[in-house]
């Protein structure tokens, strides 16, 4: 997937540095980008939610008042289409685990340049996960640490093309990775998706797999 520039993805950024907001936004209109907003607060992000059209919401982890976890969970659950990547200075796992169950897609460290910047936002629009290499091998350490599978201790409420689709993205596949392993249509599994989080009460791929796995209906 690259960026389509005859239909560029609209980006909403929250960064309370204003310097580093420009520098962004400047760094994403060279890559084809509009920019559909930039806010320096959590606060100030939420007011104008309802008039920002957006695709992509890039978010500063550590922002005044509300932090950024905080922030995605808000968005996540205003806007539940929208990809929400994380923008910091901290290789923190702890973080990572905290904002991918908040609903956030990805999390990528400030200093990524352009090509790493763009390729997240392309697999994050495609239904992906973004961690930045540096600290994807601690997250899913920490993420396994977090998850103990049990026996089923109720009936899986998946269907069995439900638990196919879990464990696709249990390995990491994008929506468009996924279709083309289960022989599906992307919009197939995207809808899919939308039925596994209502059904396991989930506001993340991240928190689906987790539940699942911890009640025994898929593996990791």
């Amino acid at each position: 997937m690259s960026i389509d520039t005859a239909t560029p993805p609209r980006i909403l950024i929250v960064e309370d540095d204003a310097g580093f907001a420009r520098k962004l936004a400047r760094i994403l209109s060279a890559g084809g980008m509009r920019i559909a907003a930039a806010e320096p607060s959590a606060e100030s992000a939420l007011e104008r939610l309802g008039e920002i059209e957006f695709d992509v919401a890039l978010l500063d982890l550590e922002l005044p008042g509300r932090n950024g976890v905080e922030l995605a969970g808000d968005i996540h659950a205003l806007r539940p289409d929208a990809a929400i990547l994380m923008l910091t200075s901290f290789a923190d796992e702890e973080k990572v685990f905290q904002a991918m169950m908040a609903g956030a897609c990805g999390y990528l460290l400030k200093t990524q340049g352009l090509d790493r910047l763009q390729s997240g936002i392309e697999t994050a629009l495609d239904g992906g996960s973004v961690i930045d290499p540096g600290l994807a091998r601690r997250f899913w350490n920490l993420f396994s640490s977090r998850v103990r599978a049990a026996p089923p201790a109720t009936p899986c409420p998946l269907t069995s093309q439900e638990v196919d689709v879990l464990n696709a993205v249990a390995r990491g596949l994008t929506n468009r990775e996924a279709a083309h392993a289960l022989g599906l249509q992307r919009r197939t599994v995207r809808t899919i998706l939308s039925h596994i989080y209502t059904r396991l009460g989930a506001r993340s791929r991240a928190e689906a797999v987790m539940k699942a796995i911890e009640s025994g209906w898929i593996g990791l």
